[in-house]
C-alpha cells in the first residue's frame, strides 16, 4: 500500500513544481523591461596604422583623461610626423547613438564626420585639437573628448629638465669655507666647516628641506672635501694626508696609512693613491692590497666614482672619470676597477679634460618606432669639473656604456644658465615620491629652465594619462650639492633636477 501511494505522491509533487517554476518564468519574463545605455565613455584611441606617415602607427599610446574630456598622445611623435591624413580607431560603449569628429580644414570652416558611418574617414590633426562628440545610445548624455597628436616641432630628445629647484645647503653656519656631501647605505651626509668648527646635517631624503644638524669633532684637522665613503665606513684625509676612518661619524681612528687622494669605496674597501719615491700605487684599504699604477692614471681631481653591477659580470664594477696625472696634466679618460684590476675604459673619452668632475647615474628614455612606448635606461651623467686654464665646465656629457663612450647631451638637457658653475661638487640619483597634488618641500625654489620644444607639452600636477586616478609614482631626481665657483669661493646651494619625462602621472 505504502509503495503505491509513493508511486502516485512522486508524480503529484514534480508536476507541482514544474509547474510553479514556469509559472515564475513566466511572471519574470512579463517583468522584463530593455534599458538603453547612458554611458558616453571612451575607453580607446589609437591611430590605424599608415607606414607612409609613421612606422608601427598603431602603437602610438594615447592617454584618455575621462574626468576633463581630452584624449592626447603625451609622447610627442619624431619631428616632421604628418598629422593631416590620420584615420582615428575608437572604442565607445555598443550601441552609442552618435559619434561625430569637428575639425578644422584649410578655408577656416569645420569639417564635421560621422564616425559610426564612416569610421575610415582619414582626419586632420594637425590644426589643433580635433572635437569628438560621444551621445549616449539614450540619448540623454552627451560628452565631448579635445583629441591632440602632438609633434615635436624641432628635433628634440626626450632629456628635458622638467623642473630645477634650489635649496640653501643644510649647514648651521652663515659662512662656508669647505663642505663634501657624501651616502652611506640609505643616508645622505653633509660636513661644512666655517674654518674652525664642523656641522654634520644628515637626512635619509635629499628632498626634505629638514635636515638633522649637529656640531662634529675630529680630534685632528680634516681635509673636509676628502671624505669618502666604502659600503660601511667613513673615510677623511687629515691636512697631513693621514687617512682616518669611522663606522658612525663620532669616533674616528687612524688607520697608520698616509694617502695623497682618496678615489671613493669600492664594497667594503676604500680606495686612493700612495705617491712615493719607490712608485706610485694605488692602494686598498682595510685589505691593505696594492696595484700598480697604470700609465696616464690620475693621481688627484677624479670624479667621485660610480659603481654598478653589469649583466652577466662577476663583481661590482666601479667607474670615475677626469683628473690630473703624477705629471700634473689633466685627463678626460674613464677608468674602471673589478676589484682585481684596473683599465681605461674609454673608447671615446669626454671631449675636453676636466677635474673634479660630477658623476651620477641616472635614466635617459627611448621611444622604440616598433612600439612608441618610452624606455628608460641607466646612463651616466658627467658635468661641472674645471680645466686647465681654469675654466668651469658648462656642459653636460652622458654615457649609455658605462664610461666607455661619451656625449655631449642635447641642448633641452644643458643646465640652465641659472644653476652656478661648480667644480668639486657631489651628485647623486635619488628616486622621489611625487604626489598628485603636488607636494613641494617649501624650502625649495623653483628656478628657470630652458623650455619644451614648441608642439611638446608639461604635464600639469593635477593631470592624469590614466582613465584612473593615479596619487603617487616614483620620480627619479638629480641631486648637486656644494662645490666651488671660479674664484675656488665654496657654494653654499643645492640644486635638484628632474628630466620631463618621469615627472608624468604614470599609466595605470
Amino acid at each position: 500500500m505504502f509503495e503505491m501511494l509513493k508511486k502516485l505522491i512522486l508524480p503529484i509533487l514534480l508536476s507541482a513544481i514544474i509547474g510553479s517554476m514556469l509559472s515564475c518564468n513566466k511572471a519574470t519574463e512579463d517583468e522584463i523591461q530593455y534599458v538603453e545605455s547612458s554611458s558616453a565613455i571612451v575607453s580607446g584611441f589609437s591611430l590605424i596604422n599608415d607606414k607612409n606617415v609613421l612606422d608601427s602607427l598603431q602603437n602610438v599610446f594615447f592617454s584618455i583623461d575621462l574626468l576633463n574630456g581630452k584624449i592626447f598622445n603625451a609622447d610627442s611623435l619624431p619631428y616632421g610626423t604628418r598629422t593631416n591624413r590620420l584615420v582615428p580607431k575608437i572604442t565607445t560603449a555598443s550601441n552609442v547613438m552618435e559619434v561625430h569628429l569637428r575639425y578644422r580644414l584649410d578655408n577656416g570652416t569645420d569639417s564635421v564626420v560621422d564616425y559610426l558611418k564612416n569610421s575610415g574617414d582619414s582626419i586632420d590633426f594637425s590644426k589643433g585639437p580635433v572635437k569628438l562628440t560621444v551621445r549616449s545610445q539614450n540619448g540623454l548624455v552627451t560628452k565631448d573628448y579635445d583629441i591632440s597628436v602632438n609633434v615635436h616641432q624641432v628635433k628634440a630628445d626626450s632629456m628635458i629638465w622638467r623642473s630645477m629647484a634650489t635649496a640653501p645647503l643644510p649647514t648651521s653656519f652663515g659662512a662656508v669655507k669647505a663642505q663634501k656631501t657624501v651616502r652611506l647605505a640609505d643616508t645622505f651626509y653633509c660636513l661644512t666647516t666655517d674654518g674652525s668648527a664642523y656641522c654634520l646635517a644628515t637626512t635619509d631624503n635629499p628632498a626634505d628641506p629638514q635636515w638633522t644638524m649637529a656640531e662634529t669633532a675630529f680630534g685632528f684637522t680634516p681635509d673636509v672635501e676628502s671624505l669618502q665613503t666604502s659600503d660601511d665606513a667613513f673615510y677623511i684625509l687629515d691636512t697631513d694626508h693621514n687617512l682616518y676612518t669611522s663606522a658612525d661619524f663620532m669616533e674616528w681612528t687612524a688607520t697608520g696609512r698616509r694617502w695623497h687622494y682618496i678615489y671613493g669605496g669600492y664594497t667594503d674597501q676604500i680606495l686612493g693613491a700612495v705617491l712615493s719615491e719607490q712608485g706610485n700605487h694605488i692602494e686598498c684599504h682595510p685589505s691593505g692590497e696594492t696595484f700598480a699604477m697604470p700609465e696616464n692614471f690620475p693621481v688627484e681631481g677624479t670624479s667621485a666614482p660610480v659603481t654598478y653591477t653589469a649583466p652577466m659580470a662577476y663583481a661590482p664594477l666601479l667607474v670615475m672619470v677626469g683628473g690630473r696625472t703624477a705629471d700634473g696634466a689633466l685627463t678626460s679618460a674613464s677608468w674602471g676597477f673589478d676589484g682585481s684590476q684596473w683599465a681605461s675604459v674609454s673608447i671615446r673619452d669626454i671631449p675636453r679634460p676636466y677635474e673634479y668632475m660630477a658623476l651620477t647615474t641616472y635614466s635617459m628614455v627611448d621611444v622604440p618606432s616598433s612600439t612608441w612606448r618610452p624606455v628608460d635606461f641607466p646612463v651616466l651623467l658627467a658635468f661641472g669639473g674645471l680645466s686647465a686654464d681654469g675654466l668651469i665646465n658648462r656642459k653636460v656629457f652622458y654615457s649609455r656604456d658605462w664610461g666607455m663612450t661619451w656625449n655631449e647631451a642635447p641642448t633641452t638637457m644643458q643646465l640652465p644658465e641659472t644653476v652656478l658653475s661648480s667644480y668639486r661638487a657631489a651628485a647623486f640619483e635619488y628616486t622621489t615620491t611625487m604626489h598628485v597634488p603636488s607636494r613641494a618641500a617649501s624650502l625649495w625654489t623653483e628656478i628657470p629652465v630652458m623650455p619644451l620644444p614648441a608642439g611638446a607639452r608639461y604635464m600639469g600636477a593635477a593631470e592624469s594619462r590614466a582613465t584612473a586616478p593615479v596619487t603617487e609614482w616614483d620620480c627619479p631626481a638629480v641631486y648637486l650639492f656644494g662645490g666651488r665657483n671660479s674664484e675656488g669661493e665654496t657654494l653654499d646651494t643645492m640644486y635638484r633636477g628632474v628630466i620631463h619625462m618621469f615627472t608624468f602621472v604614470p599609466v595605470q
